[in-house]
């Protein structure tokens, strides 16, 4: 986990049974999405993020994470000084 720099909750909705996770590394390079957990688990999830101090979005849909980490690579200053994660 000390290498997981963020975690993101695509599709999370009340109308669909599943969501998915992406992991971010801190490098801003790789990444790795978990599909089609079901929605029970997403408190659990939580819990165990903030257990954890893993930073946590979500959102209704799925990002091109190859494009999101990009541009924060691209200009990494302006990410930072942007907030960083905020924009999710």
């Amino acid at each position: 986990m000390s290498d997981i720099e963020i975690c993101h909750f695509e599709r999370v909705c009340l109308s669909i049974k599943n969501f998915d996770m992406v992991l971010v590394y801190k490098d801003y390079t790789n990444w790795k999405r978990i599909s089609s957990i079901p929605i029970e688990q997403l408190d659990s999830i939580k819990d165990w993020l903030n257990e954890s101090d893993v930073i946590f979005t979500e959102g209704p849909a799925p990002l091109v994470w190859p494009n999101v980490l990009g541009a924060v690579r691209s200009d990494i200053g302006h990410f930072l000084k942007e907030g960083g994660w905020k924009f999710l």
